[in-house]
């Protein structure tokens, strides 16, 4: 099942989609999400920023939103497979989210953690890792920091073709090199080229 990232502009957290959650949960079935325009936001358009920032910034909004509401708490069994790792910029920015909702701690005097996460009683990596997070980017480095935070583990081999360059040829032929030059061990290797989503698919 394939879901955007926002429809028509609601997040996918808000009350009315608690029933797909539900559902998703009881079927145990995969969850694979694409991120799609966000609405209200129409300079992103500008300079091809919506396909470079406006969308991986929108999925990691979506990832940060199923945990902070209580998504991912309410269906523990929930699998959500993310595009662009995650929008990478929730294994990027990983230290600072956990700063900024730490419970021990304040931010400007105020406890975020008290305000905004309350109702979530296991640590906030607990539910992050619980996300799949595919490699349809580009670059060693970020490969790197998401196995580094999640591991190869939540990892699964993705290339967005046929988008992209040269209608995703391009992609095809880059991506599995940029797998491998992380140099991992083979077993972790193929947990990102297959085992991972044979895994999800049950296959």
């Amino acid at each position: 099942m394939n879901l955007p990232t926002n429809i028509a502009g609601k997040p996918l957290d808000s009350p009315e989609f608690e029933p797909f959650w539900a559902q998703a949960s009881a079927m145990d079935i995969p969850v694979f999400t694409h991120p799609q325009d966000p609405v209200g936001r129409s300079y992103e358009t500008d300079y091809w920023l919506l396909t470079t920032l406006g969308w991986p910034y929108d999925t990691s909004l979506m990832l940060c939103r199923l945990v902070f509401s209580g998504v991912m708490e309410r269906y523990p069994n929930l699998k959500i497979v993310s595009h662009h790792l995650g929008g990478g910029m929730v294994p990027f920015f990983w230290g600072r989210i956990n700063e900024v909702y730490d419970r021990a701690g304040t931010v400007d005097g105020l406890h975020p953690s008290e305000d905004l996460i309350g109702n979530l009683p296991r640590p906030l990596f607990d539910y992050f890792s619980r996300f799949y997070y595919d490699t349809a980017v580009l670059g060693v480095p970020s490969l790197k920091c998401t196995y580094e935070i999640f591991g190869a583990d939540r990892m699964v081999y993705a290339t967005d073709a046929p988008f992209g360059p040269e209608r995703g040829e391009r992609r095809m032929r880059d991506y599995p090199g940029q797998i491998r030059e992380m140099g991992l061990p083979e077993a972790e290797t193929e947990k990102i080229f297959s085992g991972n989503i044979r895994k999800i698919l049950k296959i």
